[in-house]
């Protein structure tokens, strides 16, 4: 009997998971994605980060070596902040099934289908448990949450649909506390929501203080003046608050070192985020239509709150219907406009959002609106829609179909005046997405076949028809938000990857040996559709590099690779494009690999002599040049001097011998400038832009084109320009927009013959470690001789108050070096060097943890004992 119980009781939800289930794999086979079909979801950044990130857990699954430190996020970084907002979603572990790492794609459309199907199990069981009944229909209502426009519009930013599961149970969790006063079901929910996705799981907090507010109201005596709510609910909010503080500082394990890591980073706010600026106009009115956003404008776009016809009709019935008490209405309207003027004025905006405005996918709280709709518009359905007037029954539809006109021309009106007023300070993709015609004519058609079955008849078919309607409009909506979706190829990524892996498996060696990997393989992109930079390859084929693009980059690191010449389009990507032999040299660059279609290319670069060296202690007090108008040669020369003094300069200013006066037209918008050069010093000739960067469209060295990139171009960096012997004439020609570029180009060359002096001066005193890992543990040990005390030993692995060094088996103070690097002084002898990781913040984070979970815990106790002594 009890089994029969159990098995009704999740029946329901169960059919909502197989209804939503079904749907999303449909939905994945019309767009023909693997597994599928051939496409795969590389795209956004699906393709850029997300997928490499699980190439990187995927590794650590099948080898056990789970570390906190990762030597392929550039240079090496705290693994920590990655972990906390991108992999700890327990759907994580679906990759198990997917031994080889180029099927991670078809493991991520599996995710993110079981996620979809989950969302739609946990809000039906949220709406049978809210509502104290069980209606099949509540498994359509679930299925809507499941895939509603935020899902559609964001389901490759596939982290952030884990909050969507937990919602549900949070809210229930809440509803318990007001019904009997314990918070268990609450703490729990809510600290799973944070620790699997500290970012969403942030704005379920507020979303939670909003919601016991609207729920306390609802039970607010109207005999009682507003201004005595707090005094009368004053100690179930404070047990509320209390208790959502202590579950916020019970993940400290998390959110103290994740803190800690993103204070690396550029990551802050300009006081321009919170002013009381509107974030979107009249567009949002077409967002409760059918197709009104795709893939196009995922990076900006009005908040996504479709959550199908038969909602927001329901919706508006709620404030209309005879049996809700009017006091209900007023506080489910306040309730749905604070929401919604939170996500219009930036400043509220920028709260939700961490302090942070998001850089393109806004309004990642969406669905909080799409939530309370569904919740609305359930309490409405479950009372009798034939009880409202024949009036409403006709006019609702109408305000429907002016709501969804009034969108339409409203976008393209909000799109005039952001161009015409407000050009100056856009984005590059803030343009806003103007509705297309077909969302409004299928919103149109979906008005009317919906309240036709809603309003117009009693007969039976009509649950048939129009439960097909309903699930055909949210995947009409969901292909309509795919439009435009530039899809990878599976099977040449698979091919692809498989080639490539092996090729870099066998450069990696076994011998646990810490150098780094110049990548400029360009093989893997022929499974993309969308541009691909290589930022993650690291990460994607596991070996260590220079790249790596994410909000969680370095910003010291990213500082001192910028300032010596290499390409970064923002704070959020470094690249290794601008490396030259002395970076190299610093930076234990050992291999240079090329593999595209043509041809692969691996050789060892001569100036690599281990992951540190023995250096002067005067090489420590070299302050690189990081400001706007730095030199990135002057930096350069700075090290070099620094390691071995000369009166003549390391790198040698090439003189000109022939100047434009002014650029040659040679088509619309395209201007010719030609330079004769005399080279002054033997070896790689190198040019940086010194006025507005380096912005050519093209560059021709004595007549043979450079191979640049567009996106590269619009930036600072050393751009390499060939290997000349001393007093060679080179002729440079320019092709630029500009008109009057004269004195836009600086060359300089590296003397070779006193480079490889410094090369293999160093190379006797060189520090080449391996690395240990094992379960949550990073460890680099090696060796280096010193002749004298007064050496100190340069390392480069990012500084980091992680570090801890053992030398000689003593503890030894970590001194900065070249900015962002590390140090350590030297004796005479030989050192041996022990670096250990151990993540900042985490002991302190498992402390108050473990803190603030005994004294819930203790409270809780407290509590229950207490009502017990009172009976």
């Amino acid at each position: 009997m009890y089994i029969s119980k159990h098995y009704i009781k999740h029946f329901i939800p169960a059919t909502a998971f197989i209804v939503s289930f079904m749907l999303a794999s449909v939905i994945m086979m019309v767009e023909q994605v693997t597994p599928f079909g051939n496409h795969n979801l590389l795209v956004s950044d699906m393709g850029s980060q997300y997928i490499t990130f699980f190439s990187s857990l995927h590794n650590s699954l099948f080898t056990h070596s789970f570390q906190l430190y990762s030597f392929s996020q550039s240079l090496g970084a705290n693994f920590f902040p990655t972990i906390a907002y991108y992999l700890i979603s327990p759907f994580n572990l679906l990759l198990l099934l997917f031994p080889n790492a180029a099927a991670i794609p078809k493991a991520v459309t599996l995710i993110i289908i079981l996620k979809s199907a989950t969302i739609s199990f946990t809000m039906t069981y949220f709406l049978e448990k809210h509502f104290r009944k069980h209606d099949p229909w509540m498994a359509l209502f679930g299925t809507i949450f499941s895939l509603c426009g935020f899902v559609a519009l964001n389901y490759f930013n596939i982290m952030w649909l884990d909050a969507l599961i937990w919602l549900p149970l949070v809210v229930n969790g809440i509803d318990e506390f007001l019904v009997t006063g314990r918070t268990r079901r609450f703490f729990g929910w809510l600290f799973v929501s944070i620790l699997t996705n500290f970012y969403l799981g942030y704005m379920i907090c507020l979303f939670s203080l909003f919601y016991v507010i609207y729920s306390l109201s609802e039970t607010h005596s109207p005999l009682l003046p507003i201004r005595n709510f707090w005094k009368v609910n004053r100690t179930i909010l404070t047990k509320f608050i209390t208790s959502e503080i202590l579950c916020a500082l019970t993940t400290s394990f998390l959110l103290i070192p994740t803190a800690l890591g993103m204070l690396q980073t550029a990551k802050g706010g300009s006081w321009k985020d919170f002013t009381l600026t509107p974030q979107f106009g009249l567009e949002i009115l077409s967002q409760i239509g059918v197709g009104a956003s795709n893939y196009t404008s995922r990076l900006f776009h009005a908040p996504s709150i479709f959550t199908t016809t038969f909602v927001i009709l329901l919706s508006l019935c709620y404030f209309v219907h005879p049996q809700i008490k009017s006091s209900s209405k007023k506080h489910a309207a306040w309730f749905l406009l604070l929401l919604l003027l939170s996500m219009l004025i930036k400043l509220s905006n920028t709260i939700w959002h961490l302090g942070q405005q998001p850089a393109g996918f806004p309004f990642r709280n969406s669905f909080f609106i799409s939530f309370v709709l569904i919740m609305l518009a359930y309490q409405a359905w479950q009372n009798n829609l034939h009880q409202l007037s024949k009036f409403w029954k006709w006019t609702i539809p109408c305000i429907l179909w002016i709501t969804v006109a009034g969108g339409y021309f409203g976008s393209r009106l909000s799109s005039w005046v952001l161009h015409s007023f407000f050009a100056h300070s856009l984005r590059h993709y803030q343009v806003i997405h103007v509705t297309p015609l077909r969302s409004v004519i299928l919103s149109f058609l979906f008005i009317a076949a919906t309240s036709v079955l809603i309003f117009s008849t009693k007969k039976m078919y009509k649950h048939f028809l129009l439960t097909g309607i309903v699930l055909f409009e949210v995947t009409c909506n969901f292909l309509l938000a795919m439009k435009n979706t530039p899809f990878g190829n599976q099977e040449t990524y698979q091919k692809n990857f498989t080639y490539e892996y092996s090729k870099i498996d066998r450069i990696n060696g076994s011998s646990n040996s810490l150098f780094r990997v110049n990548n400029s393989n360009t093989l893997i992109n022929k499974a993309y559709r969308e541009k691909y930079y290589n930022y993650n390859d690291p990460m994607l084929f596991n070996f260590y590099g220079i790249n790596f693009y994410s909000s969680t980059l370095n910003n010291t690191t990213r500082k001192t690779l910028h300032a010596l010449g290499l390409f970064s389009k923002n704070v959020r990507r470094i690249n290794s494009i601008g490396l030259t032999p002395l970076t190299e040299f610093l930076f234990g660059v050992k291999y240079s690999f090329e593999l595209n279609n043509k041809h692969q290319d691996v050789h060892p670069n001569p100036s690599f002599v281990g992951i540190g060296f023995a250096v002067p202690t005067t090489f420590n007090k070299i302050k690189l040049d990081t400001k706007g108008k730095f030199n990135s040669i002057s930096n350069q020369e700075l090290v070099l001097q620094a390691l071995r003094r000369s009166k003549a300069p390391y790198f040698e200013k090439s003189k000109v011998l022939v100047s434009p006066t002014g650029g040659k037209l040679i088509a619309s918008g395209k201007y010719s400038y030609t330079y004769i050069i005399k080279t002054m010093a033997s070896g790689p000739m190198f040019s940086e832009c010194m006025a507005n960067y380096s912005k050519y469209k093209t560059i021709h060295i004595n007549g043979k084109k450079l191979s640049l990139d567009a996106d590269v171009s619009q930036h600072k960096y050393l751009q390499y320009l060939g290997t000349f012997a001393k007093n060679k004439t080179i002729k440079i020609n320019l092709i630029t927009k500009k008109a009057n570029s004269k004195n836009c180009i600086n060359t300089y060359s590296l003397n070779n013959n006193k480079f490889s002096n410094i090369v293999e001066y160093t190379r006797k005193n060189s520090f080449s470690p391996k690395i240990s890992t094992g379960f949550l543990h990073t460890q680099v040990t090696g060796t280096i001789h010193s002749v004298n005390s007064s050496k100190s030993l340069y390392i480069s692995i990012p500084y980091d108050k992680g570090w801890s060094i053992l030398r000689n088996n003593k503890k030894v103070t970590v001194k900065h070096s070249l900015k962002g690097m590390m140090a350590v002084r030297l004796t005479q002898g030989n050192n041996k060097i022990v670096l250990t990781y151990h993540v900042p913040g985490l002991k302190l984070g498992v402390i108050l943890s473990l803190f603030s979970f005994s004294f819930y815990c203790l409270l809780e106790f407290y509590r229950v004992q207490k009502k017990h002594d009172r009976y």
